[in-house]
């Protein structure tokens, strides 16, 4: 039987946790939560879950990918109030149950065993601040951001023997719409110098193109060339996304810069016969590729474009594609946008995203972590607002710093008081928890 439940994202006022008793768990006021249990034996799971109020309209199995763990399926009659079900032989099981009471909110569950033995399962990360931001590095007074009305937005940055590089999102106009990916470099992390512009969106704001966003550069060993994957909106700068591919003119690792043309077709797109049901009216909102064994997973988002935003994987035998959404229909992400991968020197697959869940005028960054980069962990790293912003916006990169063990420079834009969106950077660490006790 599960030996504790602990709530770890309960978020506005009136809405309350799980209570859990000796064999059973009941949901009042419930909003999206992340749970956590223990097995009895620390090994192998076996419990009963009952439901007191509400119901069970779907339970999904994402984490038994291995031999001898059971998934859980649930027909469309769902289950009803006071129904149990017991699971068997489970090592770790998100599912999502949809509340019948609170449709279309949905609780998410992470169950099953914290044995540490286990492949599937780590103790937890923890993220804390160690140096604070204490100004913008590029803002609208910086000699690159002429021209640049709204300021800056999602992109990334790599570091390449000395240099840093960066592909982001310049916002030209009032609104969404009219965008371009600008180029920028620098040799310390902190003075940038803006190179060139890689391309822009149609002057068309209702066009195929009518803005460009999300520009992730990634060199394509196959291919010996930069591919540049980045979304195109058709409408009002925001809604109707598409992913799609560039591939650089140039050869080799001298191709960063391009000029970039698209490959055929689009990487994924609103339009998609086979999406998820979580996929909304913003379309494809993000793509991130990361490698994981011989293939390639990515993050991809979509949204309603008022409330609720989600992340969910995408897989590939090669960066090139064919890309294909996995087979697990609930997003792996919730109240989250633009997840930016990275590896930890442990081989943890760590990613930071832009955190939504604690609305406008928040100061947090979203992180997650997995062992396998197919099952993760979403948490919520809270800092105080730096003085010069008014709302943290999108992580651009999580970079470590070679000479400071376990410590990351991690780069983001920031809303300021006069509405420019501005360029800025803290110093986090990134540890592990301490394991928890498995007697209490």
């Amino acid at each position: 039987m599960w030996k504790c439940m602990r709530s770890v994202t309960p978020r506005q006022e009136g809405q309350t946790a799980v209570n859990v008793g000796p064999e059973s768990s009941g949901y009042e006021n419930a909003c999206p939560e992340l749970v956590e249990c223990a097995c009895a034996d620390g090994e192998k799971g076996g419990a009963t879950l009952s439901l007191s109020k509400g119901g069970v309209k779907m339970i999904r199995g994402r984490y038994p990918r291995q031999e001898g763990q059971t998934a859980v399926n649930v027909g469309s009659g769902g289950l009803g109030y006071g129904d149990k079900i017991a699971f068997e032989n489970i090592c770790r099981i998100d599912m999502r149950l949809s509340l019948n009471f609170i449709l279309p909110v949905s609780v998410f569950l992470f169950a099953g065993c914290l044995d540490m033995k286990e492949k599937m399962v780590c103790p937890g990360y923890e993220m804390t601040l160690i140096t604070e931001s204490s100004e913008p590095l590029i803002g609208n007074s910086h000699h690159g951001s002429t021209g640049i009305k709204r300021g800056f937005e999602g992109g990334t940055i790599f570091k390449q023997g000395d240099e840093y590089r960066m592909f982001i999102t310049e916002m030209l106009r009032s609104d969404y719409s009219g965008t371009q990916t600008g180029y920028w470099k620098s040799k310390d992390g902190i003075q940038w110098n803006r190179v060139a512009t890689i391309q822009q969106s149609d002057e068309d704001i209702m066009g195929l193109k009518g803005s460009v966003w999300s520009p992730m550069p990634f060199f394509n060993e196959q291919e010996n060339r930069w591919n540049l994957f980045y979304v195109g909106y058709s409408e009002k700068g925001v809604l109707k996304g598409k992913v799609y591919r560039g591939v650089s003119d140039m050869e080799g690792e001298k191709g960063f810069a391009g000029p970039y043309e698209d490959a055929p077709g689009t990487v994924l797109s609103f339009d998609d016969k086979e999406k998820d049901l979580w996929e909304d009216i913003q379309g494809s909102d993000s793509f991130f590729p990361f490698p994981v064994g011989s293939g390639w997973y990515a993050f991809y988002g979509s949204s309603d474009g008022r409330a609720n935003w989600f992340n969910g994987i995408a897989m590939a035998d090669s960066l090139g594609g064919q890309w294909k959404r996995d087979s697990v229909r609930t997003p792996t992400f919730t109240y989250s946008e633009n997840p930016i991968v990275t590896k930890l020197g442990d081989g943890m697959y760590f990613c930071v995203f832009d955190d939504l869940s604690y609305g406008e005028k928040s100061s947090t960054i979203g992180y997650g972590y997995s062992t396998d980069g197919i099952n993760w962990k979403q948490e919520v790293f809270k800092f105080s607002m730096p003085e010069w912003a008014t709302n943290i916006r999108t992580p651009q990169a999580i970079i470590p710093i070679p000479e400071e063990n376990n410590a990351y420079w991690l780069y983001f834009t920031a809303a300021t008081p006069s509405g420019f969106y501005s360029f800025g950077r803290m110093k986090v660490k990134v540890a592990l928890r301490p394991v928890p006790d498995q007697g209490s």
